[in-house]
């Protein structure tokens, strides 16, 4: 897959727990997504271990995001892509743009 990078986004949704149901204290299981969009609008997933890894961060803020945006937008590379789970994943391609700048 090639194409230039048009911004990066992250999804959070929230998944009730339901295993442990005979519990009082129920909470709902948070679930999060990065994805680096492209301009012909494919979607890549990129890996949140990789990004704190990079930022030396435990938490992915709305800032690492719009900092990492900012930093791969319009970069054109080709997408090296590999399969997990029937879900698409960037492998660490950021990386090396950003070792390449």
């Amino acid at each position: 897959m090639e194409g230039k990078v048009k911004f990066v986004r992250r999804d959070v949704w929230f998944i009730e727990n339901q295993e442990y149901s005979n519990d009082s204290d129920i909470h709902a299981r948070r679930c999060t997504a990065t994805y680096a969009v492209l301009y012909n609008h494919d979607e890549v997933e990129i890996d949140e271990d990789d990004i704190r890894d990079y930022y030396d961060t435990r938490y992915l803020t709305a800032g690492v995001i719009s900092d990492l945006s900012e930093s791969l937008h319009n970069i054109y590379r080709e997408i090296i892509m590999r399969m997990r789970t029937g879900i698409i994943v960037l492998m660490a391609v950021w990386k090396i743009i950003f070792r390449l700048c």
